[in-house]
């Protein structure tokens, strides 16, 4: 169902304002974690996706579009496929609260 003009769907790039600290995270397709790295506080999402896809692509990482609503996205090289999360809590709290929103 696509969202409606008079409820538009939420904005994933803005930042949350209840104290949790953020991460970027990136799995692999096995939900193995291959690196989590601390947002600093306030940190611009989308700056910070722009600049990891910057990193990624300069490695050498084929890179999918961004997801639709937030700063989230796959990336492939030598036959690894990862997903990268920005602005997302700590993986150790997957039984808390789940983080791909």
């Amino acid at each position: 169902m696509a969202p409606s003009k008079r409820n538009p769907p939420p904005d994933g790039y803005k930042r949350s304002n209840d104290g949790e600290p953020w991460f970027t995270v990136i799995e692999d397709m096995a939900l193995q974690l291959v690196s989590v790295e601390p947002l600093a506080p306030g940190a611009n999402l989308r700056s910070a996706m722009d600049s990891q896809r910057a990193l990624m692509a300069a490695a050498g990482w084929q890179l999918e579009e961004p997801f639709r609503y937030g700063p989230k996205f796959f990336a492939s090289k030598d036959g690894q496929r990862v997903f990268v999360g920005i602005g997302v809590p700590h993986p150790d709290t997957r039984g808390e609260r789940m983080y791909r929103r």
